[in-house]
């Protein structure tokens, strides 16, 4: 049987409203992909990056026992669940081409451009004439850690912030 990737998004509910500590919280505990408040101030989104599941109900078992485990004082009042390859996952349009990819990785758009011809990095969803795009789901655990920054220059984000010494 084989094992595919999918997208798991959890509405979450609890009793009271969220402080920002408290959904900084679930987004740490889960290693979400991201998260949402919606108009309701006490249910957040949340979407998971399930691998290893050889269908869309054990993707969504694995999410909730997550869940469960890490944060059980938050109620699942809905879900959703999309193999990675599933077209319909593109109709959620939180895509990324390589100047995004370049902010999220801290990097030029030079070397987010060479860092997703690697190996390991996930294939693009499509190749457009602007380049090609993924789904931000699907980067976001390269992103998180499955590259290492080389010693050398700074980040952009360093350099902007004004972290360099001036010798």
């Amino acid at each position: 049987m084989s094992t595919n990737k999918h997208a798991v998004t959890l509405y979450l509910q609890q009793k009271n409203p969220f402080d920002p500590s408290g959904i900084h919280g679930v987004v740490n505990a889960l290693d979400a992909e991201w998260l949402n408040i919606s108009g309701a101030i006490n249910v957040v989104t949340v979407q998971l990056s399930v691998s290893g599941s050889s269908s869309g109900r054990a993707a969504f078992e694995a999410a909730l026992g997550l869940c469960r485990e890490r944060i059980p004082h938050l109620d699942v009042i809905a879900c959703s669940v999309a193999d990675w390859r599933d077209p319909q996952l593109a109709s959620q349009g939180d895509f990324v081409g390589v100047a995004e990819l370049a902010t999220l990785l801290g990097v030029s758009r030079q070397r987010a451009s060479n860092l997703a011809r690697s190996p390991g990095f996930p294939k693009p969803l499509a190749i457009l004439a602007a380049g090609p795009i993924w789904h931000r789901a699907l980067v976001s655990p390269f992103v998180k850690g499955n590259w290492h920054r080389r010693p050398g220059r700074p980040s952009i984000s360093e350099r902007s912030a004004g972290h360099l010494s001036t010798a």
